[in-house]
């Protein structure tokens, strides 16, 4: 059943719902340090004793410099997606600061991208664990990016 325009409750902007899926998936991943954790040492049935890997303990101060860079990074697109939408274009200096912050936004996007890369290789996660979390990334860059594009209608109105 349709509706009438004024009738339809908001809908929340598609950027600012990404960045706030993202930095919320961010910190789940983040919780349990990407789901690295050390084995048990195993006895056989002779008795002898079989250390288990120490995944966890071999890339602690790794794991705890990549977390914090990866909340940072979310936070940051999470702050530059709303700063940017802070900005409604009255004039062309506008405009061009909402631009910058939006280009932010997508570096950053970038970049977390990247550490889900890094940690890919380094810690040998399984891929199909982040898979999600990176298209969501990806849907995000998008998105932005298609934000830019509207925005160049209000560039053109501005720059008559």
């Amino acid at each position: 059943m349709s509706r009438k325009k004024n009738e339809r409750p908001e809908s929340p902007m598609e950027f600012k719902a990404a960045a706030e899926r993202i930095y919320r998936r961010v910190h789940e991943d983040t919780k349990y340090n990407f789901g690295i954790k050390d084995e048990p040492d195993k006895v056989d049935a002779e008795g002898n004793v079989k250390p288990g890997r120490k995944a966890y303990t071999e890339n602690k101060d790794f794991i705890d410099m990549t977390k914090e860079k990866m909340l940072s990074y979310a936070e940051m697109i999470d702050f530059y997606v709303q700063a940017a939408d802070s900005h409604y274009p009255h004039y062309l200096q506008l405009l061009i600061e909402r631009r910058s912050m939006q280009d932010r936004a997508i570096a950053a996007c970038r970049s977390l991208k990247r550490k889900y890369q890094i940690n890919l290789d380094v810690l040998g996660v399984p891929k199909a664990k982040y898979h999600e979390t990176v298209e969501l990334i990806e849907h995000e860059i998008a998105v932005i990016q298609g934000w830019r594009k509207s925005d160049n209608k209000w560039e053109k109105k501005l720059s008559k």
